[in-house]
């Protein structure tokens, strides 16, 4: 996994974009290999965070990417306190704000704006019990920005 995160610093683009597409594909049908354990998950997520950042094709994947793994780990009962994104909530939360309200050359913001807010939506409707400070003080900022 560490070889497949390391291609998101090739100075390709199209190797960035395809291997977005490779971890979209394996966080919706194989989520459970990217949060495995808890070292793990953190390579995982910061990677995909640092790497929001990049054109909008690569950007647009791995929000899709953050969507299915939140998905996937999903608690199954109100009860349930933490997952595997628990501790990460907020950064990921965080890096999708900036993401929705990025400006790019090629006013392709649309489609990143969209799969910012969706991926948002999802992390927001997975998360578990530990994660409702965090939530609340998110969803008063998109208060007030409304």
């Amino acid at each position: 996994m560490a070889q497949l995160l390391n291609m998101f610093k090739d100075q390709s683009t199209k190797v960035r974009e395809a291997i977005a597409w490779v971890i979209f594909q394996i966080c919706s049908h194989h989520s459970d290999v990217m949060a495995s354990n808890e070292n793990q998950t953190a390579l995982f997520v910061e990677t995909l965070v640092s790497s929001l950042a990049d054109k909008p094709k690569v950007s647009v994947y791995l929000c899709q990417a953050i969507e299915k793994l939140a998905e996937s780990l999903a608690p199954y009962s109100p009860e349930v306190q933490e997952n595997q994104l628990t501790p990460h909530f907020e950064r990921i939360a965080e890096a999708l704000f900036v993401n929705a309200a990025r400006v790019d050359e090629d006013d392709s913001n649309n489609s990143i704006v969209q799969a910012s807010y969706a991926t948002l939506t999802s992390l927001c409707q997975a998360s578990c019990g530990r994660s409702d400070t965090s939530l609340q003080m998110m969803l008063m900022t998109i208060l007030q920005q409304l």
